[in-house]
């Protein structure tokens, strides 16, 4: 069981055997009558009414759908997350699509403002991070340029993302990277 911030200290998402289920602030299970998740931004959501054939998939509660977002574009597609991931819920369970809810939190708008200066530097900027570390600035990667060649080209800043995805705990689409190397 691993219990992580969902974007705001009044939510948490647990996960189990990979599909993560929205906890509210109180610990409770979230129910129908409660808001859909509204973060991470760049996740899709999904509610069963009735139960589903695969003991895999919870039913009555809002779990995310991470293998549509990484197989899908769930995460920032609307029409996969609310059409396409929908009718494969009620397919794949078995049940009537009208039993299935989908919630799209849209993918964080790209930041703008990003610094032209110093020539060969590499920037990072983030939505939200679990480590201490500027969120929604631009901050520079001294690391990335010092040990991963992330200021001599721009491929090797871009490629940065990934890492910082993983150190932050959050999806790839809530890190941007800029490089001003030639």
């Amino acid at each position: 069981v691993k219990i992580s911030r969902a974007g705001s200290s009044s939510s948490r998402m647990l996960s189990r055997g990979g599909i993560v289920i929205f906890m509210t602030a109180m610990g409770k299970v979230a129910t129908r009558g409660t808001t859909a998740p509204t973060a991470p931004a760049g996740s899709c959501f999904v509610w069963l009414a009735d139960s589903c054939s695969h003991p895999s998939v919870r039913s009555r509660i809002w779990f995310r759908d991470q293998w549509g977002e990484a197989n899908v574009a769930a995460g920032t597609d609307r029409g996969a997350c609310e059409q396409q991931r929908r009718n494969g819920y009620a397919l794949f369970c078995g049940v009537s699509p009208s039993s299935v809810t989908t919630h799209f939190n849209p993918p964080a708008a790209s930041p703008t403002g990003a610094p032209a200066t110093p020539p060969n530097s590499c920037y990072v900027y983030v939505t939200a991070c679990a480590q201490n570390m500027g969120v929604r600035t631009w901050v520079r990667d001294t690391w990335g340029e010092e040990n991963a060649m992330a200021s001599n080209s721009r491929a090797a800043c871009e490629q940065r993302q990934a890492a910082y995805a993983g150190w932050c705990q959050v999806l790839s689409s809530s890190v941007t990277m800029h490089s001003n190397a030639p």
